[in-house]
């Protein structure tokens, strides 16, 4: 299924495109290279880890985010240097006079310059910085379909991995969370670990309570995205 076969923003720039897996979140864009394009990231993602699919243009903060049926979901596709969010479905036998049904919610967003979750419920994104011994944890949520500003306790934890030990927790408040992102920063001292940075948000709201974790690797100063890292995560 063809979703978008688009550039965002006003200044038609590059799209990002951010797909969970069970790797964590895999990034792939293009990157210019005249007379062609290389691209960065894998084109297929053979293990998704939740049915949704995100496209942004960092630099004009606009982007849109595809839910699909994880249940059917068989892998996440980017025609990446064509600009385009794609997925195919697992196969399904249907007798004659049978019907299979799914649904499929796109939403455009605005405020956000990448994705790490994405739900009937929110939109999330969680960026890390380190500072010495200090990791800042950086949390923007906003609501994906309902435009009433709500209340949402986040719960933020570190773990180290793979031992999975817990390092550090602490929780924020949300108190006006809409369609466009609200953003809280935290900061943990004196938790740097030497391996990868298991981060665990929990988000609790009126009508939903969700979790997912991302990752930081303290070697490369960054999120571990494309060609970062091939951890595992497990819960």
């Amino acid at each position: 299924m063809q979703n978008a076969y688009v550039k965002l923003g006003s200044t038609k720039d590059r799209n990002y495109y951010y797909r969970p897996s069970g790797r964590g979140i895999r990034l792939t864009y293009w990157e210019s290279v005249w007379p062609t394009k290389v691209i960065k990231g894998e084109a297929y993602i053979e293990d998704p880890a939740a049915g949704w699919s995100g496209a942004v243009n960092p630099k004009d903060k606009e982007g849109f985010v595809c839910l699909m049926d994880f249940a059917c979901l068989n892998s996440l596709y980017n025609s990446t240097g064509d600009n385009s969010v794609e997925w195919f479905y697992k196969e399904i036998s249907l007798k004659p006079g049978e019907r299979w049904s799914t649904e499929v919610i796109c939403s455009p967003t605005f405020g956000f310059d990448s994705y790490s979750y994405a739900s009937r419920s929110y939109i999330a994104d969680t960026k890390v910085a380190v500072s010495g011994q200090s990791v800042q944890v950086v949390q923007a949520l906003a609501t994906m379909e309902n435009a009433a500003p709500e209340e949402v306790d986040c719960q933020v934890k570190l773990y180290s991995f793979p031992e999975r030990k817990e390092l550090a927790v602490q929780k924020v408040k949300f108190t006006g969370v809409g369609l466009e992102p609200e953003s809280k920063t935290l900061t943990f001292d004196g938790v740097l670990p030497d391996g990868l940075l298991v981060i665990k948000v929990e988000l609790t709201g009126k009508n939903a309570s969700e979790t997912y974790e991302t990752y930081f690797d303290p070697s490369s100063k960054e999120k571990a995205y494309y060609s970062a890292t091939d951890y595992r995560l497990k819960d």
